[in-house]
């Protein structure tokens, strides 16, 4: 498969590979998820690229990030990763503290990716090809190859949803489960704060790496 441009920071990548697939009666009339990637992908590299020459080299930090929440917004399962994030509390919060912490956690994915998105270099990306038969869980993998020689494999879990559509639900990054990692920093945000309606409020401010 040709290889495609993307940001030296691979950190981004998994937002810029969740995709959107539908399924069901129509299966044989659906777009298979290396094209949709590829869509995807090519959609959001053009975007960076019109920033980029709009601001000659300056990108306005907040239009960009509104408009890559916009283009990817339609293909990730916010509720199902952060109900993965929350664990056990998930059961034990109310519908309003979840989708307050899906606001929240929505605004430091896109903080976090969008400035390591930014961070700007050409490097090539090579997708594994997917020949198994499509269900409800599919598992999309490629490789990051940077400048410097490196390569950072990473891997997409998709479900289907009840729509019939393929979304992000999780992704590893380099070995780096990021559900996990995230899970892990709410869980150390409850042990602090022991309260859930807390650590919403603070998960923007108490997320280390979100200005980064």
């Amino acid at each position: 498969m040709k290889p495609y441009s993307a940001t030296k920071t691979i950190l981004v990548v998994p937002l810029l590979l969740a995709l959107t697939l539908f399924s069901g009666p129509n299966q044989a009339e659906a777009i298979h998820p290396q094209q949709v990637i590829q869509n995807v992908t090519d959609e959001l590299l053009s975007l960076l690229e019109q920033k980029k020459q709009q601001g000659k080299g300056e990108i306005d930090k907040t239009l960009f990030l509104a408009e890559l929440e916009t283009v990817l917004n339609p293909a990730v399962d916010y509720e199902k990763f952060s109900k993965g994030v929350m664990g056990k509390y998930y059961r034990r919060s109310t519908d309003l503290q979840h989708q307050q912490f899906i606001d929240v956690f929505k605004k430091s994915l896109f903080a976090a990716y969008g400035n390591a998105f930014m961070a700007l270099d050409n490097e090539k990306i090579i997708i594994e090809p997917y020949d198994k038969p499509l269900r409800t869980k599919a598992t999309i993998k490629m490789d990051v190859h940077t400048s410097s020689g490196k390569v950072y494999p990473i891997a997409y879990s998709m479900h289907l949803t009840g729509n019939d559509e393929w979304k992000l639900k999780n992704v590893i990054v380099n070995g780096m489960n990021l559900g996990l990692t995230f899970k892990n920093q709410f869980l150390s945000l409850m042990s602090k704060y022991r309260d859930v309606d807390k650590v919403i409020q603070h998960w923007s401010s108490d997320i280390p790496n979100e200005s980064t």
